[in-house]
């Protein structure tokens, strides 16, 4: 007797535990129906946002990467014209003699120093592409 009652309390337990499964499962699949609802609504809506903008993203996305290779060809040839204006200085100096170099005007000492100065940035200029 003792037996069949302690299988009953389980039994009844096991009953409860049933009942509350179900109803957790029935929760949950009106949560999933609501969350696939609102899955859909959310991807028609995309779609009509994106049929009533189709080039929207297009044209956005063209002027800045052509701006962005614009600069890139602007910042090469930059580079290039430096290097040519260091050259062209070197070899100016190569062609002064000596006793100009000493007889020289202000401006002209200027104008090395400027030189100079452009011979810096560009060997900075250098190291920093080498390094990116």
């Amino acid at each position: 007797m003792v037996a069949s009652y302690t299988s009953f309390v389980e039994l009844s337990s096991l009953n409860v535990k049933i009942e509350n499964l179900e109803d957790e499962l029935h929760d949950e699949k009106q949560n999933h129906r609501g969350a696939l609802t609102k899955c859909q609504e959310l991807e028609e809506q995309l779609q009509r946002n994106n049929q009533n903008c189709p080039t929207r993203s297009v044209t956005e996305a063209d002027p800045r990467s052509k701006q962005d290779n614009e600069l890139a060809a602007a910042a090469e040839k930059l580079q290039e014209c430096q290097e040519t204006i260091l050259l062209l200085g070197k070899q100016l100096k190569s062609m002064c003699p000596q006793t100009e170099q000493v007889a020289s005007s202000p401006s002209q000492e200027q104008t090395l120093n400027l030189e100079e100065d452009n011979e810096s940035a560009t060997s900075t200029k250098k190291s920093r592409q080498q390094i990116d």
